[in-house]
């Protein structure tokens, strides 16, 4: 039994010398080419913003007593994916990232101050449609993801350092602004207090309106006189019950907007803001060789194996017919390569010339 797997191994080790050459070129090549892309990609660099959401180390809120439980109690979760999920949700979020897009940053590469939608070159037939693919250009570079604990990080990613720290913190700085919303809590105060002083002089108009009815009329057993008192006090009774609800909406709102006016209901405390990273974020050179040598030699030897099972495949069933036609269809494969290969170029510079 020893003797014949020693004999298989011989049978590999054999392969391997008889296609030396193949794997040897093969594998230099794919080093070569590896090392040649990653000379043509540009550097790229990502800059990370830290933070720690509210409620996550177990602190209490301002006011919490009043209005219950304030925000997103994160203190609570037993997986920290879920912030992750529901941050990089919040702030890939439109309202979020379109004042990004048209706010301007410095950029040490074209030697002015511009639009970020103008620094990542996004084009569009309209300024609807070139909005969208910034949103979506930008939603790429943005990662959300675990620092430690239920610390987050946001990174962003961009082919000037300095640019990629600028950009991170912008948005970091845009969605803790975005996430007090002062201004809506300002206009749905407005609204609950037009509408409870509406409903306030409906009422005392119902309430006047059935008081001068019980006045006037004598006779108020009179079923026409009934029907019109119950009705006047249904619709007093409805009033009363929406100017109740009313003031007490009124009441929670007053009390969200002391909450988003103050500096304690920040949605997050930013630990560590971005920095001008120095090192690119591209592969460095010694990887992509490294990792181009492994992928050379199992695509060469492979290959080789395959090349060698072929021949004595071949070899061992030269008798059959199938190795006459495939002489005679080989010209036919030939076209057929050739057509499809064109329709896949056609493809390609007909899709590239669309966007």
């Amino acid at each position: 039994m020893q003797s014949k797997d020693n004999i298989n191994l011989l049978d590999y080790a054999m392969i391997l010398i008889k296609w030396r050459w193949l794997i040897f070129l093969g594998t230099g090549l794919t080093v070569v080419v590896g090392i040649l892309v990653s000379l043509m990609i540009p550097p790229v660099y990502t800059a990370s913003v830290s933070f720690v959401p509210r409620g996550a180390i177990g602190e209490r809120q301002e006011l919490e007593t009043l209005v219950g439980t304030i925000g997103t109690q994160w203190r609570n979760i037993r997986n920290v994916n879920e912030m992750v999920q529901y941050y990089s949700s919040a702030i890939k979020a439109r309202p979020i990232l379109e004042p990004i897009l048209l706010t301007k940053f410095k950029s040490n590469k074209q030697h002015n101050t511009a639009p970020l939608i103008e620094l990542l070159h996004i084009d569009g037939s309209t300024e609807q449609e070139r909005i969208w693919k910034g949103v979506k250009a930008l939603r790429d570079l943005i990662k959300v993801g675990s620092g430690g604990g239920r610390i987050i990080r946001l990174s962003f990613t961009a082919d000037e350092p300095q640019l990629a720290a600028d950009v991170a913190n912008a948005i970091i700085d845009r969605f803790s602004e975005w996430s007090k919303k002062v201004k809506q809590s300002e206009a749905t105060l407005k609204i609950i207090s037009d509408r409870l002083n509406a409903a306030k002089d409906q009422l005392a108009q119902k309430e006047q309106q059935l008081a001068e009815l019980k006045k006037k009329v004598l006779d108020i057993t009179s079923p026409d006189t009934e029907i019109k008192i119950d009705q006047l006090e249904r619709e007093k009774r409805i009033l009363e019950s929406l100017v109740e609800t009313l003031a007490t909406e009124y009441s929670k709102a007053e009390i969200r907007r002391l909450q988003k006016e103050s500096e304690h209901t920040l949605e997050i405390d930013i630990i560590e803001p971005a920095t001008a990273p120095f090192e690119k974020s591209n592969l460095s050179r010694k990887a992509v060789a490294a990792i181009s040598l492994v992928f050379g030699l199992f695509v060469t030897i492979s290959l080789a194996f395959i090349i060698e099972f072929l021949i004595r495949f071949r070899q061992s069933h030269q008798t059959q017919p199938f190795w006459e036609s495939l002489k005679k269809a080989k010209t036919d494969f030939i076209l057929m390569g050739g057509v499809v290969l064109l329709c896949v170029i056609a493809i390609v510079i007909y899709y590239f010339s669309r966007s």
